[in-house]
């Protein structure tokens, strides 16, 4: 299916078949325009700003195509939210900063980002920012991690590099810090610190692609000595059928603890539950993306109605989730 066609697929979707996705009579519609539709991200924005909006009569709508969400089809989906005159106001994941800021340069609609910001030299186009302070969120991580696993030993960090580099660095350094205990600079691999210790060929960098992500899982687990795993984005379980399938050979070992699984997710799925209840994931770390619709709705609303907002707004309340001890 062409990126046209599912563009076309999916707004007739969000804006007119299905009104849990886009209501009507209500006072204001507030755009969120994601990446894809398959992100669980997006969806949960959608829930958190849907409720927030609920109360004044308003609502939000979710606007992304389906697929792997290549930016062109965001691009595609952004020119359809402006020129329908819909919406109040939008919020936007930027997923690339030079092909979005074509279509928004000169748009006279108040814009935030959400998430995952404009770069700097295309920072002016929108007014505020609300997103996840990385840093934080990485040592939110590693409290995580020396929950189930307190001691230090071998660990491979799986990553996304890419057009979100410096959000991911920022996880990234955050996580190590947690596990050391010292403040480092980027790049510096725990070597020891506390007793952890980077095996070779991580970090991984999983390209976003959820693909990529079971393919590096499978060679850590066949040929790495690994005491813990962690994913500090969410591709490795993008796919849980997927998943289970790949450690399904090492399932005695995880299941038993040997190698400890810790994965960050944006939102609880029933099969996420059932993989923590066979134990073949040990923790989960929530981003709180429920929360950051609420937060979002809040500023579009303010934008909307001429009020200044903060520049950079951060959420911080994130949930884990924790395999139950051994009876």
């Amino acid at each position: 299916m062409s990126g046209f066609h599912i563009l076309n697929r999916y707004l007739l979707m969000a804006l007119i078949a299905f009104p849990l996705m886009c209501g009507s009579g209500k006072a204001d519609t507030y755009g969120l325009v994601g990446k894809s539709l398959s992100d669980l991200a997006l969806l949960e924005i959608w829930r958190g700003c849907e409720a927030m909006a609920s109360r004044n009569d308003d609502n939000c709508a979710a606007l992304a195509a389906t697929g792997s969400g290549h930016p062109r089809y965001q691009k595609r989906v952004l020119n359809e939210a402006l020129q329908s005159a819909r919406f109040k106001a939008l919020g936007i994941s930027v997923s690339h900063s030079d092909l979005i800021a074509e279509v928004l340069e000169s748009s006279p609609l108040p814009l935030i980002t959400i998430d995952i910001p404009f770069d700097e030299e295309n920072s002016h186009i929108s007014i505020g920012h609300i997103g996840v302070d990385n840093l934080s969120l990485g040592e939110d991580l590693a409290e995580v991690v020396k929950r189930l696993h307190p001691g230090g030993g071998n660990i491979c960090i799986m990553t996304s590099f890419g057009l979100h580099r410096a959000e991911m660095e920022d996880r990234l350094l955050g996580l190590r810090q947690g596990l050391s205990g010292e403040k480092l600079e980027k790049g510096v691999r725990l070597n020891g610190h506390k007793g952890w210790r980077e095996v070779a060929r991580c970090p991984w960098n999983n390209g976003a692609r959820s693909e990529q992500a079971l393919t590096q899982l499978e060679f850590t687990l066949q040929h790495l000595d690994v005491d813990v795993f962690v994913a500090i984005d969410n591709w490795l379980i993008a796919d849980p059928r997927a998943y289970k399938k790949v450690v399904a050979p090492y399932k005695k070992e995880i299941e038993a603890g040997k190698i400890t699984m810790v994965l960050s997710i944006g939102g609880m799925r029933s099969e996420y539950s059932q993989l923590l209840s066979k134990r073949l994931v040990h923790g989960y770390l929530m981003i709180n993306y429920f929360q950051l619709g609420q937060g979002s709705y809040t500023l579009m609303k303010a934008m909307a109605s001429g009020q200044s907002i903060p520049a950079v707004t951060y959420i911080r309340e994130h949930k884990t989730y924790l395999v139950k001890p051994v009876e």
